[in-house]
């Protein structure tokens, strides 16, 4: 009998102590609930997070004069080169995820001079970008060829322009790039400080009306008239601009690297 009083005690004792841990662990809020959440993805985000992993690569990179069969076009050439005969032009590469250890000076590259150049390049699943533009702050020829070549020997990576890129459909065409425009390109607005009208890539001020080079195919100007055009040939991407007069720099987007087997 006592032993039962016993029992029905404990039973009791056990039922208060549940309805008491009950009322004090209140439920959730719908807010707490979304904060939770938000939590839990923000944490599923950084697990796969792709981390940068820049190596130097090593390119070829010549820019010089296309000389036309047209007359008139020969003349402003020559007119060119009489006033700009040893123009030198800076160029150097943003990563996706750029870093203060990543930045590196611009490298230097004469007109009609084969020069090597070692850029910041992307390894991983990310974009790099290079930016090109007058030293001394002058234009381009007005008819140009720009070829970079991918030492593959060296790098070990392909790096392709980023629309021809494994998954990219429906690329926006080469074009004109403005401070008024690049708000509409794929690119993250850390990549560009706009510096009154110009706008600088990294360190390189590529000015107000530069080639944005994403994919081969035709360049078009600001009124949709062909300009230029790109090739990808081997290792080679090449950038030709017939009407040059008053471009200021390139930017050329690079997709994610692919290793070479």
């Amino acid at each position: 009998m006592r032993l039962g009083w016993i029992t029905s005690i404990l039973i009791i004792a056990l039922g208060i102590s549940l309805i008491y841990n009950a009322n004090i662990q209140e439920p959730m809020t719908s807010t707490e609930m979304e904060q939770a959440m938000a939590y839990d993805v923000k944490n599923e985000f950084k697990k796969g997070e792709i981390q940068s992993s820049p190596e130097i690569a090593e390119f070829e990179v010549v820019i010089q004069v296309n000389q036309n069969n047209n007359s008139n076009a020969t003349q402003d050439n020559n007119e060119f080169s009489k006033k700009n005969n040893d123009i030198v032009y800076n160029m150097g590469c943003v990563l996706e995820k750029e870093t203060e250890a990543n930045v590196r000076e611009p490298s230097t590259i004469k007109k009609g001079e084969v020069t090597n150049v070692k850029l910041p390049m992307e390894t991983n699943k990310l974009n790099s970008y290079i930016a090109l533009s007058p030293k001394d702050g002058k234009y381009f020829p007005s008819s140009f060829q720009l070829k970079i070549t991918n030492k593959v020997d060296v790098n070990k990576y392909n790096y392709e322009l980023w629309g021809t890129t494994p998954g990219i459909e429906g690329a926006p065409s080469n074009g004109v790039l403005t401070s008024n425009n690049i708000t509409s390109m794929p690119y993250p607005t850390d990549l560009y400080e706009v510096k009154g009208t110009n706008l600088v890539i990294g360190n390189i001020d590529i000015g107000n009306k530069a080639l944005n080079i994403i994919s081969i195919g035709n360049i078009f100007d600001e009124n949709f008239n062909i300009v230029g055009n790109v090739d990808s040939l081997n290792n080679d991407i090449i950038i030709n601009c017939d009407k040059a007069e008053n471009i200021t720099g390139l930017l050329i987007y690079i997709g994610a690297p692919v290793p070479i087997q």
